[in-house]
């Protein structure tokens, strides 16, 4: 997916902001750098936002896996891959609950316990539970999966 954001890996630790914003600035007009420093690893990760798709794209395709000039080792360059929306992804179940069977350790918590959260084989036991019916009166059959809670 062309984007004109790109996700930079293996960056060297010491690196920040202002120098990735530079040595990227050689390839396309840069509008947004930021590094993520990591904890107790060799090397960083930075997003830069190109101007345009087209910069963005000619740097994906030429700059990954090679050393940019002003670096001393090789960098991996994709695209960034955009945020799941809320609410969209499949959930625990994907639609079927939990499926613990009939319940936590043989049915201590099935039963009536968990009635009123969508039936009485507790967690995705048969699809009710946290499934079937779901949780707190989610439309049947999705639980904690397509509908959500």
């Amino acid at each position: 997916m062309a984007d004109t954001n790109i996700f930079i890996s293996d960056l060297p630790a010491e690196i920040d902001e202002e120098t990735l914003k530079t040595i990227f600035g050689a390839y396309g007009t840069v509008t947004y750098g930021i590094v993520f420093q990591s904890k107790g690893k060799p090397t960083s990760a930075g997003i830069i936002e190109f101007s345009s798709v087209d910069e963005a794209t000619w740097v994906v395709q030429n700059v990954n896996g090679n050393v940019p000039q002003g670096l001393s080792s090789a960098v991996t360059v994709a695209f960034k891959k955009p945020r799941a929306e809320k609410g969209k992804a499949k959930g625990f179940g994907k639609g079927k609950g939990f499926g613990f069977g009939k319940g936590f350790d043989g049915g201590k918590f099935g039963g009536d316990r968990f009635a009123p959260y969508g039936g009485g084989d507790g967690f995705g036991g048969k699809g009710k539970g946290f499934g079937g019916k779901g949780w707190k009166g989610c439309e049947g059959g999705k639980g904690f999966g397509k509908k959500g809670w």
